[in-house]
């Protein structure tokens, strides 16, 4: 989630409020039926840290594009026609409306789905390494 790497991570200092959540679940809430989520087989991270740090600097690099996309989609739609209630657990709240949702998807272009597939990789890889590891040490102790 490329909020997670900016002190503006829910739109606070940019007057977006609730994108964080509009980001991480209204989108995929929609659309995770449509999402093609294989990736592959994991593979093995020889430099975990490094790898950590460049995931965060790519994560990092689409902060721009997310603020941005949804200040420009805002300044498209009337400002009631942004929020809607909508039922949730049983509750009705207030949230983005689902075409609202629809259209910050779009402008998004794949990028939740990319990025929910690129985490699900990367957490599979380090779960492998992490086993590659704790095996190899595991044959040291035996022989």
């Amino acid at each position: 989630m490329p909020l997670h790497t900016t002190s503006n991570y829910n739109g606070q200092y940019t007057n977006q409020i609730g994108i964080h959540a509009l980001w991480e679940t209204r989108i995929p809430e929609m659309f995770y039926p449509t999402y093609d989520l294989y990736i592959g087989p994991a593979k093995y991270i020889s430099d975990p840290v490094t790898t950590i740090w460049q995931i965060v600097k790519e994560s990092n690099a689409l902060v721009d594009s997310v603020l941005l996309l949804e200040k420009q989609l805002s300044q498209t739609f009337k400002s009631s026609e942004i929020r809607a209630y909508v039922e949730r657990n049983d509750q009705l709240i207030k949230t983005y409306s689902d075409a609202y949702v629809q259209a910050y998807h779009q402008a998004l272009n794949g990028m939740v789905e990319r990025r929910f597939k690129f985490s699900i990789y990367y957490v599979a890889s380090f779960w492998y390494s992490a086993w590659v590891e704790a095996s190899d040490g595991f044959l040291i102790i035996l022989i």
